[in-house]
């Protein structure tokens, strides 16, 4: 077995900073740590009362940004039932630094330097002022990226939300329509994956390959019941499904909102959970698992030629290990165990499982840092491989990824992380290519 490591040093915002630890649970409670465990300045808690529900990713606190009150601009705002906020990545960039592939042409993100840029602005009105009922939302969020490898991340600006969210019957049920990205709404981008994904690319997500919208927003119709207590919970929705033939092929084809992708049909998607009520002196648990039925055709990798509906089922459980501070609920240890499947005959990735160790707020001193430590491993599809085998190629039957990782508080808003990561390939190539050791780096302001 031959190993490969990979050192990060990453300067980036919340969100960023989180991708890498792999469970949106810790940038949820992270999220939430600035409010709760710093002084805070006046009326900034405020503006968070008008912000998107029922996401998987998390909406850090107005008080966690560089400027909480935007020199009077975020009452303003506020005052006529408006929140602005902005994400911008100024650097983010990838580089093999144990490069052996010896390829001119690039396969995956890292092999030859890869610098990119994002914005995302996001814009939320309170639909409350209209008469609809309290915490109702209307969001529109546009983003813009750019990198020099198109298949890592195509350069363009798009709306990436347009939508509307309402609750009813007492709270107990929340209704989301509109042009959202489904991935998003149940497993999210980041949650459950590991580092291993910044070289397979997040085409390695089970649930991209599934269908779910992780980009570029598609039609989309959600709903959730909670029972009376708000701890359990059944989520489904129905939404536009990506190209079957993938998440670059889709953001080629798509030009607006209203662009007809040829061959996506209707993807369902329906998630039962248990969230602890931390609010009430619980522990923060999350336990949820989900399935995913495409009635898009996907390309069969049997060597038949034909085509059949996509499927995908999911799991992940975050489990509060620790109390540590009265500070908040929210800080201690946590562990994050997580399961995924696809069918093999349609998918490149047919399975992933990872365990994760992390904690909000290390020290005393600094409650609003993480550390994590992790493995994770992807399984390559017998099907997919089978038919490299055909063509003299070797390949890998799944990747083990080894990760450490420490993020450290600089400022408001700014973080500085520090990663270990550790690749292991076992049994050559998958499509012809070494597994890398890849250098990831990312400065990144929260406004």
């Amino acid at each position: 077995m031959k190993t490969f490591h990979y050192r990060t040093v990453v300067l980036s915002g919340l969100l960023a900073i989180l991708a890498p630890i792999g469970t949106t649970h810790a940038q949820e409670q992270a999220a939430q740590e600035p409010a709760a465990a710093a002084p805070q300045p006046p009326d900034c808690l405020k503006y968070d009362s008008i912000r998107p529900r029922g996401s998987t990713t998390p909406w850090p606190p107005n008080c966690a940004t560089f400027s909480p009150d935007l020199g009077g601009l975020r009452e303003t705002l506020f005052d006529h039932g408006w929140n602005v906020r902005g994400y911008l990545t100024l650097i983010n960039s990838l580089y093999d630094i144990r490069n052996k592939n010896g390829n001119d042409l690039q396969t995956y993100p890292g092999q030859k330097p890869l610098l990119g840029t994002a914005l995302w602005v996001s814009s939320l009105y309170d639909l409350s002022r209209l008469g609809f009922n309290p915490g109702a939302t209307f969001i529109f969020d546009v983003s813009s990226a750019a990198s020099t490898w198109h298949d890592f991340a195509p350069s363009k600006t798009y709306i990436n939300e347009l939508s509307i969210f309402t609750p009813f019957s007492n709270d107990r049920a929340e209704l989301k329509l509109g042009f959202v990205r489904a991935a998003n709404e149940f497993y999210g981008q980041t949650s459950g994956t590991s580092l291993g994904a910044s070289a397979l690319r997040l085409e390695s997500a089970i649930t991209v390959q599934a269908g779910l919208t992780t980009i570029e927003p598609a039609p989309y119709l959600g709903l959730t019941v909670y029972d009376k207590d708000h701890r359990f919970y059944s989520k489904s929705a129905v939404a536009q499904s990506m190209s079957p033939d993938g998440l670059i092929a889709n953001s080629d084809l798509k030009h607006d909102l209203f662009t007809r992708i040829p061959g996506a049909g209707a993807v369902y998607v329906t998630e039962l959970g248990y969230r602890g009520r931390y609010d009430l002196g619980e522990k923060a648990h999350w336990f949820r698992a989900g399935a995913i039925y495409n009635t898009s055709q996907y390309r069969l990798y049997d060597g038949s030629g034909r085509k059949d509906r996509n499927y995908a089922l999911y799991s992940q459980a975050d489990i509060q290990l620790t109390h540590d501070s009265s500070l908040s609920p929210l800080l201690g240890w946590y562990m994050n165990l997580r399961a995924n499947y696809a069918p093999p005959d349609r998918n490149v990735y047919n399975g992933d499982v990872g365990l994760s160790f992390y904690k909000i707020g290390t020290f005393p001193s600094r409650p609003a840092d993480l550390f994590s430590v992790s493995i994770a491993r992807n399984w390559f599809s017998k099907d997919v491989r089978d038919q490299f085998a055909l063509a003299g190629l070797e390949t890998e039957k799944y990747q083990t990824t080894y990760s450490v990782s420490y993020a450290y508080e600089v400022k408001r808003g700014l973080y500085l992380v520090v990663p270990e990561k550790f690749i292991c390939p076992v049994s050559g190539r998958i499509s012809g290519d070494p597994r890398p050791r890849i250098s990831i780096g990312q400065a990144a302001h929260r406004i």
